[in-house]
């Protein structure tokens, strides 16, 4: 099968975690202003990461924009959120 890694963060952490998703899993990783359609056209399956900021996924817009070319591959959803464990009413907004 033949995947891509797509992430979209903030402060680094999202980008981190791809790049050693990307490593271990011997898959491309692209930032949503780096993918080409072509690449997302011949792919099986996509690794789609996010940082989460102010209660939003920074890739969402992308997301909705290529809904048409994701739709009906195999996909694999990471976030990364800076919110501490403790902040339990935080974390369930």
């Amino acid at each position: 099968m033949n995947g891509i890694i797509v992430y979209k963060g903030k402060y680094g952490a999202t980008r981190q975690y791809a790049q050693w998703l990307g490593h271990q899993l011997n898959l491309p990783v692209y930032t949503p202003a780096e993918i080409q359609k072509k690449e997302i056209s011949l792919c099986d399956f996509m690794i789609i990461g996010t940082s989460v900021y102010i209660g939003k996924l920074q890739i969402s817009q992308w997301l909705r924009n290529n809904l048409d070319l994701i739709r009906g591959k195999k996909i694999f959803f990471f976030q990364v959120a800076g919110t501490p464990p403790e902040e339990k009413e935080k974390l369930e907004t």
